[in-house]
């Protein structure tokens, strides 16, 4: 069989017919062929074994008729023929799938037109075959492909359409393509779409609309599909769900805004530290020389008190923008829930019901982070009972058995905060410590995050429980240390006093003036120096006149200048035994959490007071 010529099956039992067909071939011939076959029967097999591309049918024959070959040859052009047919008989042929009906005239004159027929059959299923490979190509493509008519009416959407929008094709066919449009596009965007389709095409993002009522982002592009006469006859456009990512750059807006806002608040607390240890030192000093029955020394704690908790709010941002590994220390968990639990309360309309007991073990953290976490969830408790109510604020020792809420067994404090507010939906509950996730209006989403961080850092665990209308418990636990005692508090008239001469290091001169008279107080010696080039010169000058300083004091960073980490590796080498101390307002920088790796003998993190210098000093 000459594959290069389309195939034609003449199915026709009347001889005289056959010879005209024949005759007709014989002019064809450099197009077709053909074989004759006379039943519905001979046809069947024919089919079942050889290539047909035409069919052409007598419409009544010995064992059958016409409509048999149809139900046949679905995929197959049939052309049917017949001398006694009707309007109804063509119609009924038509709606089951014929591609076309001939009437046969006594002259044989359908046989004139039927050259055309053919031409016409086999080009409609050439078309159908590509119509279905594209049809098939489209449903099977990860893109969402959606054709309308002219009129905005749909014909045709895929399978990654269907699952996208969630309607079934029955839903969307036929359908005015508005179904499907977000009412919350601009007017001018969606007035521009459709002419500038019509002019050529048109691509951007738009706004669409899911069976369920949800908005999403697409980005969308359209065109024109013309028909044979080269006439525009569909839009068809084609589209991405970019609500992923839009997502993702939204995520990574809110990273970069987080990171330059963790700059900026590295740079304000750098700074506003500086001030306060201006401000805590001058009150801690002022506090040795008055008396402590006076109204004025009372004053003075309180302002001292004022002054560490804002230093302590400070650190809030700061310890999430940045992720500051915690600079930890022994203490006493007890104290500090019970006094960042009264400050935050003060002054509100909810009151807090302390359980503590009195033999709470010490845990090793930091305690201006830890302070953050319980001041998060004390006002979040406050913010969920807008007409006041109680808290109820607990610690307990506990030894947590192998597998409990995934820690380590061992020895652990559980802290608890019960509100008994409004509560979190199950839905929100599992987002809870999500960053940026929040339900509060005016709210940023950082809260429980930094709390979330932080208890992760201290390798401990933070879980929550709540319900709608009954109010929220979250329970902390962290790591303890059941055989620790903490050293007995010294009083202000029992400072750690000592000798030796002592050189400071910092690029404020009102720091350097307040730790000058905190020293010297103390009994030191005191230099003081701007930077670390001035503070080499200064060491190596002494030691050359046989005058070694005892201890140097070091400014972490220096804008500008040489800081304390630049500094110390020269310093060690001009004298290895050299205790230094490093300071900063950035408690957060990794040299202040692993001050010996680089180093260092201890470290100051700003603000301090004279107490806290003269227990360091006296440590080393």
């Amino acid at each position: 069989m000459d594959t290069s010529k389309k195939f034609i099956l003449y199915i026709e039992d009347d001889l005289v017919d056959q010879m005209a067909f024949k005759r007709l071939m014989k002019q064809e011939a450099a197009q077709y062929q053909y074989q004759i076959v006379t039943s519905i029967e001979e046809a069947r097999r024919f089919l079942s074994a050889g290539r047909c591309d035409v069919i052409i049918s007598d419409f009544n024959l010995n064992d059958g008729n016409a409509f048999d070959i149809l139900n046949h040859s679905t995929d197959i052009p049939v052309i049917i023929t017949t001398g006694a047919g009707d309007e109804e008989t063509a119609v009924k042929a038509m709606r089951q799938g014929a591609y076309d009906y001939l009437i046969k005239d006594p002259e044989r004159n359908y046989l004139k037109i039927l050259p055309v027929t053919l031409g016409n059959a086999i080009h409609h299923k050439e078309a159908d075959k590509q119509y279905r490979i594209l049809s098939q190509a489209l449903k099977s493509v990860n893109e969402l492909v959606c054709i309308t008519y002219l009129e905005d009416r749909i014909v045709f959407v895929n399978d990654a359409f269907l699952k996208t929008y969630g309607f079934s094709a029955e839903e969307l066919l036929g359908k005015n393509i508005q179904i499907i449009h977000a009412e919350s596009n601009p007017p001018e965007l969606v007035a521009e779409i459709r002419p500038r389709t019509l002019a050529g095409g048109w691509q951007g993002e738009v706004l669409n609309r899911r069976k369920n009522g949800e908005d999403f982002p697409i980005f969308l592009s359209t065109s024109l599909i013309y028909d044979d006469n080269g006439e525009p006859s569909h839009m068809i456009g084609v589209a991405n769900d970019i609500t992923e990512r839009k997502r993702l750059e939204e995520e990574l807006q809110k990273n970069q805004k987080l990171e330059s806002l963790g700059i900026l608040a590295g740079g304000i607390a750098h700074d506003f530290n500086n001030i306060l240890t201006a401000i805590i030192g001058n009150i801690s000093m002022a506090m040795i020389f008055s008396d402590t029955e006076s109204p004025i020394s009372r004053y003075m704690e309180e302002a001292l008190k004022a002054s560490e908790q804002t230093r302590d709010l400070t650190q809030q941002l700061l310890t999430f923008a940045k992720g500051g590994a915690p600079i930890k220390k022994n203490a006493s968990i007890a104290d500090l829930v019970l006094e960042t639990g009264e400050f935050v309360a003060r002054g509100s309309n909810v009151s807090i019901n302390f359980r503590v007991p009195e033999n709470v073990w010490l845990v090793e953290v930091d305690t201006g982070q830890i302070s953050q976490v319980i001041n998060n969830l004390v006002i979040n408790a406050i913010q969920a009972m807008p007409e006041g109510g109680t808290i109820d604020l607990s610690i307990e020792n506990i030894e947590l058995e192998k597998n409990d809420i995934l820690l380590p067994p061992g020895a652990y404090v559980k802290i608890a905060v019960q509100d008994e507010g409004t509560g979190i939906s199950a839905q929100n509950l599992k987002q809870i410590f999500d960053p940026y996730f929040t339900t509060k209006k005016n709210g940023n989403g950082l809260g429980l995050a930094t709390c979330y961080s932080i208890i992760k850092k201290h390798d401990g665990t933070i879980t929550v429980n709540s319900e709608l209308g009954r109010g929220s418990t979250f329970t902390i636990y962290l790591p303890a240390k059941p055989g620790k005692k903490l050293h007995e508090k010294k009083s202000k008239s029992c400072l750690v006093r000592g000798q030796g001469r002592i050189l400071v290091m910092d690029d404020e001169e009102y720091i350097l003036d307040i730790t000058r008279q905190m020293l010297t107080r103390l009994g030191y010696h005191v230099q003081c120096t701007k930077d670390g080039y001035e503070a080499l010169q200064t060491i190596q000058k002494h030691l050359q006149q046989n005058e070694p300083f005892n201890l140097v004091m070091l400014d972490l960073t220096v804008p500008g200048s040489m800081g304390g980490k630049e500094a110390i590796a020269r310093l060690r080498k001009l004298d290895p035994n050299l205790r230094i101390v490093v300071m900063s307002g950035y408690s957060d920088d990794p040299v202040m959490a692993n001050y010996r790796e680089y180093g260092f003998s201890a470290c100051l993190v700003k603000p301090f007071d004279i107490k806290t210098l003269s227990r360091t000093l006296s440590e080393i």
